[in-house]
């Protein structure tokens, strides 16, 4: 999966959930983040990808509400695989299986994109967190949460970006030295042909 371009995003589906007493809202609605990456698919002509997706009601929209829509703007899916979530408690053998045998099928796939979804059932908060308390180096307070993840987004993409280029420039830099050097074979190393 190193060599595939990689899209991550992030929303939280506890807004849904009416039983909370209350809700601030800081990332925006799941759908405008993959309405983001369609829109980044076809700004690269990434139109051959690979989908994997944590079960959840994150993964069910995407299948029900998004690939459609993709599909319909020449976004081709090859392969769209669900996977368990991992809790220590709960079969690890037979989730770690499936995740094994995802990898082993993303490694042996066309596609030149991979869209990784998950969802997290389990909070991960006390609830007692202040950000003020976090240095700036782990998050930047001064930023709203909407502008954070337009700012990881290009983030992501700038590396990718980077990582695609310097790879093809050592490429080019190897091929060049091969095309200086000619051929490796001597002359005294060729058998004679007579016609």
């Amino acid at each position: 999966m190193y060599f595939y371009p990689k899209i991550s995003y992030g929303s939280f589906p506890v807004i849904n959930d009416k039983t909370k007493d209350f809700f601030h809202q800081m990332f925006p609605n799941v759908t405008h983040h993959y309405m983001g990456i369609l829109e980044l698919l076809l700004h690269f002509k990434w139109s051959w990808i690979g989908v994997i997706a944590s079960n959840g009601d994150n993964a069910d929209l995407l299948v029900q509400d998004i690939l459609p829509i993709y599909s319909q703007k020449g976004i081709c899916v090859d392969f769209l695989e669900k996977l368990p979530q991992i809790y220590f408690s709960s079969h690890i053998a037979e989730k770690s299986i499936k995740w094994f045998e995802t990898s082993r099928m993303v490694t042996g796939s066309t596609a030149n994109t991979v869209i990784i979804q998950e969802e997290r059932d389990k909070e991960i908060c006390t609830g007692e967190e202040k950000l003020e308390i976090l240095p700036g180096t782990v998050f930047d307070t001064s930023m709203s949460g909407h502008i954070y993840s337009i700012y990881n987004a290009v983030y992501i993409m700038a590396y990718a970006l980077h990582a695609e280029t310097s790879s093809k420039s050592k490429r080019r830099a190897k091929m060049k030295e091969i095309r200086q050097k000619g051929p490796h074979e001597q002359p005294w190393q060729f058998s004679s042909i007579n016609f």
